[in-house]
């Protein structure tokens, strides 16, 4: 089900309609492998753009974002909802017991309504990411200000969410500052206040797919990297630092400043032909949509530039450029039962044009495959998650299945309030053969 905004610019919406299905549709979809299942679960608040999304223990965290108030202005959200896997999608084949279970309002501790500066903490364009058993959310746009606070969830924290709904504003004020309160506000992103920036978690040390032990950050310790995005006034940014948990570090930069870039970890191959994990960051936007792709080495601190979405001539309003210069995208890693099978996606997003399409990539090769396009709506700023669920074909064993969900429309600019918003909630089986609206 998909619930849009009740309010929006009708004409807009027709003409970016129109113009996008000239753009979006182009491809030949039955030589394209992939199949997007509507899993026929909205997620659990109000359909929303630029959410952030984190899994702990197998248990998806969704919150903050933005939709349409009313014609002309904005609202932001401080809330957030858990999604679980759960047996009885209702769909046939191998895939029959996929399904999702969001959690009911208010079940999740909500963002404090405002950080220690006073500030309002609700916010889209932010990120978040998963590190050391706890969830953290910073940076990002309040509808009057950009953002470099940084916030930790704690899972575990004794939370009496029924006391929380029945409490006063004051009172709720008050309990949020408790220590008690699943958020606390710990330390500052050290750059510019920013939106649209990017983040990603590389684990000190792992098992890699074909069973070594790698290495992979020079201390050894789990650490998050965040960087890029943009500033008050529009300027993109090319700093990065290192977060764990504590204390944050500079890293090298990534060169050329970006906003709405998409960001994942995934093997690779070093150069003594080894496995280790890297932090990899591919488009978004500078003073034009950008094609190249990038990995980060947290083990030597230095960044390498890989093959682009795909070896093609990109002409500037040609289709190509809409499928490889990925805006406002989103990103997730799948692995596979067996070595080597490890793979990355992103999908939906694009610049000025929605676009539906959605690329492989192979860590091992350095490769890009076109998949089959996302099948709801086009949008930009949705949120992609990754849940492990019983196997149907080894007992006893778990698989990776991906979720993508909410998103807009819209460009999320400063100002303005055309656009629709989307809470429908997908998920991807990229080996399957394509079956429309299934």
């Amino acid at each position: 089900m998909t619930k849009n905004s009740k309010y929006y610019a009708l004409l807009a919406f027709l003409a970016m309609g129109a113009v996008c299905v000239t753009s979006c549709e182009d491809e030949d979809s039955d030589e394209l492998v992939g199949n997007w299942v509507n899993a026929r679960q909205a997620m659990g608040g109000s359909p929303r753009g630029g959410a952030v999304s984190f899994v702990i223990d197998n248990v998806a965290y969704i919150g903050t974002g933005a939709n349409t108030l009313n014609s002309l202005g904005r609202c932001r959200h401080s809330d957030f909802f858990s999604c679980t896997p759960v047996l009885g999608g209702g769909r046939k084949g191998a895939f029959e017991k996929v399904g999702v279970a969001y959690s009911s309002s208010g079940t999740i501790a909500p963002m404090p309504k405002f950080n220690k500066d006073g500030v309002v903490c609700s916010r889209n364009g932010a990120v978040a990411f998963s590190l050391n058993g706890k969830g953290y959310v910073g940076t990002g746009y309040n509808g009057n200000t950009n953002l470099n606070d940084f916030w930790e969830f704690d899972p575990k924290a004794d939370f009496d969410a029924s006391a929380y709904r029945s409490a006063s504003e004051e009172d709720k004020r008050s309990i949020e500052t408790s220590a008690s309160y699943p958020w606390k506000q710990v330390a500052d992103y050290p750059g510019d206040t920013c939106r649209f920036a990017v983040a990603f978690v590389i684990p000190g040390t792992s098992v890699m797919s074909d069973g070594t032990v790698s290495q992979n950050t020079r201390s050894g310790k789990d650490l998050a990297f965040v960087g890029t995005g943009e500033n008050c006034i529009g300027i993109k940014k090319n700093e990065f630092y290192s977060f764990d948990g504590e204390k944050w570090e500079t890293v090298t930069s990534i060169g050329m400043p970006r906003a709405q870039a998409v960001a994942f970890v995934a093997e690779g191959y070093n150069e003594n032909g080894q496995l280790q994990l890297y932090g990899y960051v591919v488009g978004g936007m500078s003073s034009s949509p950008i094609i190249g792709f990038q990995r980060y080495n947290a083990l030597t601190d230095e960044w390498e530039y890989l093959r682009d979405p795909a070896d093609k001539t990109v002409g500037f309003l040609g289709d190509d450029y809409y499928k490889l210069a990925l805006t406002g995208s989103t990103g997730f890693v799948v692995n596979g039962r067996e070595p080597y099978s490890q793979r990355a996606y992103l999908a939906t997003g694009g610049p000025y044009v929605l676009g539906l399409y959605c690329w492989e990539y192979n860590p091992y090769k350095d490769s890009w495959v076109q998949k089959s396009s996302f099948e709801g709506d086009p949008r930009r700023f949705a949120v992609s998650f990754v849940l492990q669920f019983p196997s149907p074909f080894y007992d006893g064993e778990m698989m990776d299945i991906p979720f993508v969900t909410c998103g807009t429309t819209s460009t999320l600019n400063v100002s303005g309030g055309f656009g629709l918003f989307f809470d429908d909630t997908w998920f991807f089986c990229p080996n399957e053969s394509r079956e429309p609206l299934d």
